[in-house]
């Protein structure tokens, strides 16, 4: 079976992340992501506004997204698999306010993107590049940094 196929409605890889399709591999992590955003919409809003929230949800969807910056960054298949590890990681921060919605998950994904490339790649984009692939300001992007967090709350690999 090829990577990729969907038997059953699941999305079937590799057993390793690095010789996993990266196409599949989007579709893999956009699902998750959609999965969680759709539950956590049900829940009531939080009057509490984060870094990560923008006004209205964007347009485009999760998948649509991860393959826009996945084709102009070249990132990396452990880059996104980190992104469901930053997810959790943030989650489970005690006192965080941070749920990912339709609201926050674009500028989530941007900015655990920028954080995990420049962490565990070798070769990665500027800042810039990155807040233009992921359409905003660079200071947005810098003020939405995942490890813009108080050192006791940073994420970090291997904690």
């Amino acid at each position: 079976m090829s990577d990729g196929a969907l038997v059953d409605g699941m999305c079937i890889l590799s057993d390793s992340y690095h010789d996993a399709d990266k196409d599949a591999l989007v579709l893999l992590v956009s699902r998750v992501l959609e999965r969680v955003i759709e539950e956590n919409d049900k829940l009531a809003s939080s009057a509490i506004l984060t870094r990560f929230h923008s006004q209205k949800p964007p347009a485009i969807s999760v998948h649509a997204y991860l393959v826009r910056i996945v084709k102009y960054t070249a990132l990396e298949p452990v880059c996104l698999l980190l992104l469901l590890v930053y997810a959790d990681r943030m989650s489970r921060i005690a006192d965080s306010s941070f749920i990912l919605n339709r609201l926050t998950v674009h500028r989530f994904i941007i900015a655990a993107v920028t954080v995990s490339a420049k962490a565990v790649c070798d070769v990665y984009c500027t800042n810039p590049h990155y807040a233009k692939v992921g359409g905003v300001s660079t200071r947005e992007l810098s003020d939405s940094s995942i490890d813009s967090e108080p050192s006791s709350k940073r994420l970090a690999l291997g904690t």
